[in-house]
């Protein structure tokens, strides 16, 4: 259900994205400071509809006195440093969204090299590999570097927003929750047509591989209890009802995790096959994206004690536990 007209403090603008997601939404506040919600990505293309969008509002980039960041992927957060530059706007945002320029390209290394091992470990051939190389290239140039002013927790309040960390999606995904106004924007924490996609990523602190399906499912189950009437998404519209865009979305990921459970059924697999069952038109750029899906799914089944993962010539693959002879089927 669409919320109606947005509150009248707040102005939905919708920036273009080279992205399969289509549009992205920044929404600015008109209170007791002006303040934009995320950026939309680093192109010409966004800067010039929100230079637009913010004209028809009689203001400009250089009256931005604050900008909240939801999360830190590229097509929320890619315009950051240019508007911070024009307008000396401060940046509010969970401390996994955005890094210190120092440390930024020494992350990028290590995901990279993170990113290509275990997409090589989970049965992936070279032409996989490389066309996901060119699409990080690809985010790599519409990023920004920009200093965050102010690193938030789960908990603090932010410019009269209560601060909710709920990763899974991305680490750094947060909802900001206005309680006495019942509204959040909530980022692409929860979408209304579309369940988010957890994506491959390792700890800052461990390196090791973070179970991005099941850590979003514990964050779903935490923003289901919040008393939200108006839910402001980086996608579509407005909407009313985030407990049932939620209970659609532990629907569409049961009924996913059925399916890979079906798959695996018929022999022991790698993720790199269990996705390309799941999508098999999927085009090389995208296919990180369905093998994180198959990834998430494998690792619920996991969890939930119905699949092992095996390795053989250091590929790993999936069976399900009550799989005869595992071993040997692998």
């Amino acid at each position: 259900m669409t919320a109606g007209p947005p509150h009248p403090h707040i102005v939905p603008i919708s920036l273009p994205t080279p992205f399969p997601i289509g549009p992205v939404n920044a929404f600015l506040l008109r209170s007791d400071a002006l303040v934009l919600v995320d950026t939309g990505p680093g192109t010409d293309a966004a800067y010039e509809a929100l230079t637009r969008a913010l004209r028809e509002q009689q203001v400009s980039i250089s009256d931005l006195e604050a900008i909240l960041v939801t999360h830190g992927h590229v097509d929320h957060v890619g315009l950051l440093g240019r508007l911070v530059e024009e307008s000396g706007a401060k940046v509010y945002a969970h401390s996994t969204s955005i890094m210190a320029p120092e440390e930024k390209e020494a992350w990028e290394g290590r995901s990279r090299v993170f990113l290509r091992g275990i997409l090589q470990t989970f049965g992936a051939p070279p032409e996989i590999l490389a066309a996901t190389e060119r699409a990080r290239d690809e985010v790599k140039a519409m990023a920004s570097r920009v200093n965050l002013d102010f690193p938030l927790q789960h908990g603090d309040t932010a410019l009269g927003f209560e601060v909710h960390h709920v990763p899974g999606h991305s680490a750094s995904d947060t909802l900001f929750l206005d309680r006495a106004r019942r509204l959040a924007f909530t980022g692409d924490h929860i979408l209304r047509r579309v369940t988010p996609s957890p994506l491959l990523r390792q700890s800052r602190e461990t390196g090791e591989r973070i179970r991005s399906l099941p850590e979003y499912l514990t964050s779903l189950r935490h923003t289901y209890e919040l008393d939200i009437q108006v839910s402001y998404p980086g996608h579509g519209d407005p909407f009313k009802g985030h407990r049932e865009i939620i209970d659609s979305a532990f629907a569409r990921l049961e009924k996913r995790t059925n399916k890979v459970r079906a798959l695996l059924g018929e022999r022991p697999m790698t993720p790199y096959e269990v996705c390309k069952r799941l999508f098999p038109e999927i085009d090389d750029h995208n296919t990180y994206v369905g093998m994180a899906v198959a990834v998430g799914h494998l690792d619920v089944l996991e969890d939930r004690g119905e699949a092992v993962s095996l390795i053989r010539d250091s590929i790993v693959y999936y069976a399900l536990t009550n799989t005869s002879t595992l071993k040997e089927n692998v």
